[in-house]
């Protein structure tokens, strides 16, 4: 009975961060269709995750390269969420705040942040 209640939960954990991946595409798209010139400020963005969350090791598990990796100094960052290869730090944090709502509203602790390069 465990085993059926651990895969359903794996389940919908990937059903979970698949939307999020979705959403943070959606977001950094629409951010580049709205400002389609803009490529500064250059930079990156993530998403910090409590590296303690169940929904952490589902990512390692079946994301592959966009699993991310251990955060610093705490935490599990998922780079980049969007997948996008823009340079644009603004669309990458669009991207990476979609992710985290998505997350955030599916009680997980996380949060957004961006740096330039």
């Amino acid at each position: 009975m465990k085993s059926s209640k651990n895969a359903v939960e794996k389940r919908e954990h990937i059903i979970l961060l698949t939307n999020a991946f979705n959403e943070a595409r959606k977001a950094t798209e629409a951010y580049l269709k709205q400002y389609p010139d803009q490529w500064y400020p250059c930079g990156f963005a993530w998403v910090n995750i409590d590296g303690k969350s169940p929904i952490v090791k589902v990512l390692k598990e079946n994301f592959g390269r966009q699993a991310g990796h251990k955060g610093y100094p705490k935490g599990w960052e998922v780079w980049n969420p969007s997948g996008d290869p823009t340079q644009c730090m603004d669309a990458k944090m669009a991207g990476a705040e979609a992710f985290a709502k998505v997350l955030s509203a599916a009680g997980y602790k996380c949060y957004a942040d961006c740096r330039m390069d």
